[in-house]
């Protein structure tokens, strides 16, 4: 898949098709973040927002807040917690 034909899911079924295409760039893994957001899979999402937050990608910093700040993408009785 190159550069150019890689667009924004606009339908489901583009979302679904991104959040199953292997990922080989960082527009790429974006995408396919935001496919997985779009379907619901909020784990996979976080995974591959904190694989391109450790690359120092910022917008993915900003994804990952918004995914903490709805207590979405966390595991059920994780590590990771909400302050009180």
């Amino acid at each position: 898949m190159t550069a150019a034909a890689v667009q924004h899911p606009r339908t489901l079924l583009g979302a679904a098709y991104l959040a199953l295409a292997p990922a080989r760039d960082a527009p790429g893994l974006r995408l396919k973040a935001e496919a997985a957001c779009a379907l619901g899979y909020y784990s996979q999402a976080r995974r591959l927002w904190e694989t391109m937050a450790r690359a120092g990608d910022a917008e993915a910093l900003r994804q990952l807040a918004r995914l903490a700040e709805r207590g979405l993408g966390e595991e059920e009785g994780g590590s990771r917690t909400r302050p009180a």
